[in-house]
């Protein structure tokens, strides 16, 4: 018993001191990264880890959200929300598979917050969504399509994360500029 006790303080020991170091205090987590070209926006966050992935549940209301990886903004007085969405439509089938699945039956769309508090879709914004390996990366593309979004040069975003029965996260992140 008193081995085993050794072994497993020996374990935790080892993993605290390899363990990532922490972010500078207020700042993101290092996983989060926002960076604005003239042409492209590009986000990356972290994805958690899943042996599979299950969407339009049964257990699902219909027309229920059940996942939401999005970035928001606020540019020049208008509040924007894009990334990936997924919802239970009425009649739609279950499914289940690896992220990567989950990202190709998933909507990519921007959002604009309308004077009447509603979200309106916005066509044609250049959104992309991508898996890559543990991090998802959201990108916009077109001059015109970031100008829309980025133009007054907004210091930070929040991105958000919605997993089906899972807490929400949120997370401010500062927005490099490369241009």
């Amino acid at each position: 018993m008193k081995k085993r006790l050794t072994t497993v303080l020996v374990l935790l020991a080892s993993l605290l001191c390899n363990a990532p170091a922490a972010p500078a205090q207020g700042g993101p987590p290092a996983e989060y990264t926002a960076t604005v070209k003239s042409g492209e926006a590009r986000f990356k966050l972290p994805v958690p880890r899943r042996h599979s992935w299950q969407w339009r549940r049964i257990e699902t209301k219909e027309s229920g959200r059940e996942y939401a990886f999005d970035v928001q903004v606020l540019n020049e007085g208008r509040e924007y929300k894009f990334g990936l969405f997924l919802w239970k439509f009425p009649g739609a089938q279950p499914g289940v598979g690896n992220f990567a699945s989950l990202v190709g039956v998933g909507q990519k769309s921007l959002f604009e917050r309308a004077s009447n508090g509603h979200n309106v879709i916005v066509r044609d914004a250049g959104v992309k969504v991508r898996e890559d390996g543990e991090r998802l990366i959201i990108t916009v593309s077109g001059r015109k399509n970031v100008e829309r979004l980025f133009s007054g040069r907004p210091s930070e975003v929040t991105i958000e994360t919605i997993i089906l029965d899972e807490p929400p996260t949120s997370q401010k992140v500062p927005v490099t500029y490369e241009n």
